[in-house]
């Protein structure tokens, strides 16, 4: 006999073999647009006979952090050449670390926030 320990609403489940793991990151094969297919790191929960509950992707922190790292690189170029002469050695130098230490800034702060965060929470519910 068996009874429902909880309810997880709005949860993905998928099949179990579907699901690729390499050194503790679980990856789901998605096919989109013409066929083609892209991988999806996934965080997974709970087995339900041979599926497994998906909790969150984390697409979204990638694409942010590629967002904000291109859009912060244009920025801080744009801030150099408006204030610095970069016809010197020096100023080049400055404008290229300037450029890593954001970048450097706006990744780790992606990477806390998905951790931290995640996608979205699904909502819990004893049965």
């Amino acid at each position: 006999m068996r009874a429902a320990a909880e309810t997880v609403n709005g949860a993905l489940l998928v099949p179990q073999r579907a699901v690729s793991e390499l050194q503790g990151t679980y990856q789901v094969a998605v096919v989109g647009d013409g066929n083609k297919v892209n991988l999806r790191s996934v965080k997974v929960g709970d087995r339900v006979g041979t599926m497994w509950i998906i909790h969150s992707s984390r697409r979204f922190v990638y694409w942010w952090n590629n967002f904000f790292n291109i859009i912060s690189t244009v920025l801080v170029q744009a801030l150099f050449l408006w204030k610095f002469d970069l016809s010197t050695m020096r100023n080049v130098l400055l404008l290229n670390i300037a450029t890593a230490i954001v970048g450097l800034l706006i990744t780790a702060s992606c990477g806390v926030y998905g951790f931290k965060y995640g996608p979205q929470q699904m909502e819990r519910t004893a049965a």
